[in-house]
């Protein structure tokens, strides 16, 4: 077995273990459920929309750009695209992962909308 096979059900298990969580980002509810977040559920919102920008899952064309007319695209690529910033994003302390996750909370119902919405 590959390490992108193992890597997949890897990703799998943590969306499956942390769907609601991301289920609430989508939802944008509040208050926020950033301000409770585990650690371990900021690193599986931070890996999902690395994910997303290197196109592993499905970032519709109008979502892409609904985040580019929102202006946060350009901050979005500078954390979650290059697999160095994505690394150094996954490193930041918790509460930096907080703030850093709750500048795009506008942006999760374009990001998730392909895991939660099946067209």
């Amino acid at each position: 077995m590959s390490n992108l096979a193992l890597d997949k059900v890897y990703i799998k298990n943590i969306m499956i273990r942390d769907k609601l969580f991301l289920l609430s980002l989508f939802q944008n509810q509040q208050p926020s459920p950033l301000l409770n977040a585990s650690d371990l559920e900021m690193n599986t919102a931070i890996r999902v929309i690395h994910l997303i920008f290197n196109n592993e899952i499905e970032l519709l064309e109008q979502n892409y750009k609904a985040l580019k007319n929102s202006k946060r695209l350009k901050s979005l690529l500078q954390n979650f695209d290059s697999e160095k910033n994505f690394l150094k994003t996954l490193q930041l302390q918790t509460e930096s992962k907080r703030q850093l996750l709750r500048k795009f909370s506008a942006c999760y119902p374009y990001l998730f909308h392909s895991i939660f919405i099946k067209n």
